[in-house]
């Protein structure tokens, strides 16, 4: 595979599958191509492709793959077609930085055929240097009994870095493929002045982080578009609705069109700044207004912004700091900002409480969920933690026992006891992610 590198800011990932003499070898595993630009993320597709005349029996798969670690960040994988069609689930461990090591197996001797067995996304590094660098394939395969099977793939890979006078956003102006934010700024500033006749409202778009920043009475609300709609029933009025439990919120405008909003950093940038320099990788969620942060021991931290941002004012980072077990974001005019404990596989709890029926609510200041006006509260811890270390051919204890007992949504709820000895009992959420303990807390 060649990846081409443009700086400033393009990287195109061009899948070359070389023409290498297969003998002695019945399949082959390769790396396929994808095309991104820094601070935003590229996904390789892990291929099985089988000789033709030869079919081993392939139960599972190993690929080390070597990145460079000063261009590539934070790995995440999932499991492709062909894995799961055979029942097999993609496992990983960042050996060390720069070799991801990921394994395609089972609790099962189901063969796996051809095709798409995995996919591992990266960050790209904002700063990606000119150079040429080298991405490394290395797959290993065995049968239903762990016997080795011999497998080959393309190893040559390059990076080419090429000047290129673009600049992308760190945040894409187009959240989703939904909307310029400088296009809608106008009718979203007109609903909401409908919404609110008796209060000044304005809209500042900034159309490279992607933000609207709302400006209700003097107080700013920075807010991305995460998705747009239609409904044929015509308000007389504009109207805004409270949507997953406070979670996002929706507009509808009086033609039937309406958006999707989720609240973001006032200064994205800043925010991703102060966390590389403390040594730790950020992934912003701009669909949920979250952002995942990931430590040099591979610890995950998630965290949702809150709507409020203070005082319309110059937004740029001052520093951080905790309050009530929270962490604020302080800017140089002295706003506060709020970035609350989240669920780090939210999506997933989102969709089963929509699907329960049972009403909830989030709340954006202090990451606490309520649940059934006050039947229970939860509040999650920050930390994610990895599963406990697995080999590529045998399931450790905590992955079997995760696949064995996960939901339709990947969540496996576990019970813990009163972990932090407060008198309540808490419990703790598995996902594809990891491990997260959820505190129950008392319903104010």
């Amino acid at each position: 595979m060649r990846i081409l590198v443009l700086k400033e800011y393009v990287i195109i990932f061009l899948g070359l599958f070389l023409l290498i003499p297969l003998i002695g070898y019945g399949a082959s595993i390769n790396l396929g191509e994808d095309r991104g630009s820094p601070g935003d993320t590229v996904t390789i597709p892990v291929t099985l492709n089988y000789i033709e005349g030869e079919r081993p029996n392939i139960c599972s798969i190993g690929v080390d793959i070597g990145f460079d670690p000063n261009i590539l960040e934070n790995p995440q994988i999932e499991i492709g077609s062909a894995g799961s069609a055979a029942d097999k689930d993609v496992v990983s461990n960042l050996v060390s930085p720069g070799l991801l090591r990921i394994g395609i197996l089972g609790y099962n001797k189901n063969i796996i055929s051809a095709g798409i067995v995995a996919k591992v996304t990266f960050t790209i590094k904002a700063d990606a240097a000119d150079g040429n660098y080298t991405l490394t394939n290395h797959p290993s395969a065995s049968d239903p009994d762990g016997n080795a099977i011999s497998v080959t793939g393309a190893e040559l890979s390059t990076y080419e870095v090429v000047a290129q006078s673009v600049v992308y956003p760190e945040i894409s102006t187009e959240v989703g493929n939904v909307v310029d934010p400088e296009n809608i700024s106008t009718p979203i500033g007109n609903a909401f002045n409908e919404i609110f006749p008796d209060t000044s409202v304005t809209v500042i778009p900034d159309k490279r982080s992607g933000i609207l920043s709302v400006n209700i009475a003097g107080t700013e609300f920075p807010v991305v578009v995460t998705s747009t709609g239609t409904t044929s029933n015509l308000p007389d009025n504009s109207t805004f609705e409270v949507m997953n439990g406070g979670l996002t919120a929706r507009v509808v405008f009086t033609d039937g069109r309406s958006i999707e909003i989720a609240p973001m950093a006032a200064d994205p940038e800043g925010v991703k700044e102060a966390f590389t320099n403390a040594g730790l990788t950020t992934e912003f969620k701009p669909d949920k207004g979250m952002i995942i942060v990931t430590d040099r021991s591979y610890n995950k931290y998630a965290g949702i912004f809150g709507w409020s941002a203070g005082p319309i004012g110059n937004k740029t980072i001052d520093t951080f700091t905790m309050v009530d077990g929270c962490v604020q974001i302080l800017y140089t005019d002295g706003s506060i900002q709020s970035v609350a404990p989240a669920i780090g596989s939210l999506q997933g709890v989102v969709d089963l409480l929509e699907e329960s029926g049972v009403q909830y609510t989030i709340d954006r200041s202090t990451g606490v969920i309520n649940l059934a006006n006050g039947s229970s509260c939860w509040k999650p811890d920050y930390v994610i933690r990895p599963f406990s270390d697995i080999s590529l051919t045998i399931p450790g204890t905590e992955w079997i026992e995760y696949i064995n007992n996960r939901d339709p949504h990947g969540l496996y709820f576990k019970d813990v006891g009163d972990v932090n000895e407060d008198g309540l009992v808490d419990i703790e959420i598995w996902s594809g992610i990891g491990k997260q303990f959820i505190w129950q807390v008392l319903c104010e």
